[in-house]
């Protein structure tokens, strides 16, 4: 389920033997973000699905880490970390997805109509 206090990462290829927490601070590190032991409540990969007709079908990238905090607080400050040592990088392009309540399907949100279709 997700939270407020979940952090997703993509990208990351997974490595035989991989620690994700090694992952995640050195993910940190390169932000310049220093990370506190209590900081962390759980951390996994999740397998994506391709988001097709064929819900079942595997997606071809690697898998994402998630990233539990024990306080939404710490989470925003990691956040906070990243467009800065972003610098003159290009800007990631950024998908939000709602949906109408726990049961109906995602919505991709790319303007003010799309919101007014959930009411």
């Amino acid at each position: 389920m997700f939270t407020l206090n979940n952090l997703e990462i993509s990208g990351i290829p997974i490595s035989k033997g991989e620690n994700l927490n090694t992952i995640l601070h050195t993910v940190c590190n390169k932000v310049g973000f220093t990370l506190k032991e209590t900081d962390i409540d759980t951390i996994h990969r999740v397998r994506r699905f391709s988001s097709g007709n064929d819900a079942k079908q595997r997606d071809s990238r690697p898998p994402a880490i998630i990233v539990s905090f024990t306080q939404r607080r710490r989470k925003d400050e990691l956040l906070a970390c990243v467009p800065r040592a972003a610098g003159s990088a290009p800007p990631m392009d950024c998908k939000i997805m709602m949906r109408k309540n726990d049961t109906s399907k995602f919505i991709r949100i790319t303007n003010e109509n799309d919101l007014l279709s959930l009411k």
